[in-house]
């Protein structure tokens, strides 16, 4: 910067009082000479893009210039802001100086779509041309876009039961619409929050700026009755996502009933066969839980917990939380929900053991916990599939008979070319198996009961051998239940008399031999007899040699 001043006296004490610049001369007092360039940088706060340009959070630009001869007047933006289409604020610029240093902050909080770009050219007209952007991510064209709605489910509502039409529909919109998901989960009797969305939401809903659409695939079938959960959820390209759920309940042949895992374990597959496991006192160690789910009231006393053991009714051992009544409110899931404690001490004694739970709801409409889509094998309706059997006894065996046996301690004997010898076995529960063997190879194991599992009776053949045979029987029934001949605790006790090993000889000697205690015995007596004989001659001799010396 310099200025520029003359002054003159003359000899004789003259003083100038002008000064004449030559035509044309431009501040010839002061001026300044300014061949330096501005610069211009530029830097964001949030450089956290999502595809590329897109920004879920506020976003500042810092403009900071370096010159000298400075004017904010001389700062050209190139902005634009805009909004799904139609124009919106440009945020302004605020300055502050420091110097040469001269910097504005642009504060970007609005949603929208904002270029960006600046210049200036100093007060001596030097250009300061590109600003230097540093590695600042979209940095001359981004999207702010920090709102997502939340999309919307129609034609269900939480907490409703629906009993007629059902016809769920969906819809979002969203400028910068990027993804959805779409899933429809159902519980219903046996299955738990099984993904039904292929069934049930057919086709793609996606359109230009988001998705819509309508679902009319419930059709009025007792299978697709259930509680369903339908969840939308959205994601825009700035990452914002947003979701919306209905949990409702398709109760057109009345209640819904849920039922814990652990009665699930009981009574898959048609129903199991449960025996007493890791040294537990009883085979059911957990209460049975079931949830009552419907569209109104359950009337007061008209729930009813039937159990039936081998036919027989039982007294129901159960709690009830609520208890029915006109007074109980609509439950956490938004609507009338009953839960169903049935304790485990019900099922103490072995037996085959069937629940079934019964109500009406307010409008005398009946329910049962057994759904109408349940079939046996010949594809006939099945009134209680919920059912398991209980055996914590081993199978019995009731009789082994062997013909014309003679039993001796530790083995039977039997005097025969060969023999059938037949038995019996009962188990409560139900036969799975029996093997029969014979001096340990496996004479076959039966597992065909025809159209009964409880009762077996079986034959099987031994012949003829010059030594001891050995018989074994393994019975293994439904639940695991194991008797085995062979085993140290078997005992037959009183019913019949059963010894392991048999002896089948036609040869006496060898039937002789096999008893030791008569053979070994006899072997004694014949020894005696000979030592007698022995004497009795010596002495008739003696008295004989005796008499002719006399």
């Amino acid at each position: 910067d310099y200025t520029f001043a003359i002054e003159y006296t003359d000899l004789a004490g003259n003083k100038c009082t002008s000064i004449n610049y030559a035509p044309g001369t431009t501040a010839g007092k002061s001026f300044t000479i300014d061949k330096t360039v501005p610069t211009i940088s530029v830097s964001y706060d949030n450089n956290s893009a999502a595809n590329e340009k897109y920004f879920k959070a506020n976003r500042t630009a810092t403009v900071t210039v370096v010159e000298h001869n400075f004017s904010t007047e001389r700062v050209v933006f190139t902005q634009t802001a805009s909004l799904s289409g139609s124009n919106i604020s440009i945020p302004g610029a605020s300055w502050s100086n420091n110097g040469d240093v001269h910097t504005a902050v642009i504060s970007y909080t609005s949603d929208g779509d904002y270029t960006f770009d600046v210049t200036m050219t100093d007060l001596a007209g030097n250009s300061s041309g590109e600003a230097n952007y540093g590695g600042s991510v979209a940095a001359k064209a981004f999207t702010v876009d920090k709102t997502i709605v939340e999309p919307t489910i129609g034609g269900v509502e939480n907490g409703v039961a629906y009993n007629e039409d059902v016809i769920p529909t969906i819809s979002f919109t969203d400028v910068n619409f990027a993804t959805y998901e779409i899933r429809l989960l159902r519980t219903r009797f046996g299955d738990k929050d099984v993904d039904v969305t292929a069934q049930f939401l057919k086709g793609d809903p996606r359109n230009g700026s988001g998705v819509s659409g309508s679902y009319d695939y419930f059709e009025s079938i007792a299978e697709n009755d259930g509680i369903y959960t339908l969840t939308l959820s959205v994601t825009d390209l700035a990452g914002n996502t947003s979701s919306s759920t209905r949990t409702f309940t398709v109760n057109r042949f009345g209640s819904v009933y849920v039922y814990d895992d652990y009665l699930i374990s009981l009574i898959k597959d048609g129903g199991q066969y449960i025996k007493k496991q890791d040294g537990a006192d009883v085979a059911i160690t957990n209460d049975l839980v079931i949830t009552e789910y419907n569209a109104t009231r359950i009337a007061a006393g008209s729930l009813m917990v039937m159990i039936t053991r081998n036919g027989e009714p039982i007294e129901a051992k159960y709690v009830s939380n609520p208890v029915a009544s006109p007074d109980v409110a609509i439950g956490e899931s938004g609507w009338f929900q009953y839960l169903y404690t049935i304790s485990k001490d019900n099922f103490t004694e072995d037996g085959e053991y069937r629940i079934t739970i019964s109500s009406k709801d307010s409008n005398d409409r009946p329910s049962t916990s057994v759904p109408e889509n349940s079939i046996d094998k010949k594809n006939q309706a099945v009134k209680d599939t919920m059912t398991f059997t209980v055996d914590t006894t081993i199978p019995e065996i009731r009789n082994i008979t062997i013909p014309d046996a003679k039993f001796h301690d530790d083995y039977a004997a039997v005097n025969a070319t060969s023999i059938d010898v037949n038995y019996s076995i009962v188990d409560v529960g139900g036969l799975k198996s029996v093997e029969v063997k014979v001096n340990g190879e496996s004479r076959g194991i039966n597992t065909d009961f025809g159209d009964s599992v409880n009762t077996y009776d079986g034959t099987f053949q031994i012949a003829e051998a010059k030594n001891r045979q050995s018989i074994e029987i393994i019975v293994e029934d439904l639940a695991g239940n194991i008797t085995d001949t062979a085993s140290d605790t078997f005992d037959p006790g009183e019913a019949y008399e059963f010894r392991s090993t048999i002896l089948v000889s036609t040869n006496g000697f060898v039937r002789y031999y096999e008893d030791k205690g008569l053979f070994y015995g006899s072997i004694g007596g014949t020894a005696g007899v000979a030592v007698a004989a022995g004497l009795l001659i010596f002495i008739l001799k003696r008295r004989k040699k005796n008499k002719d010396k006399n």
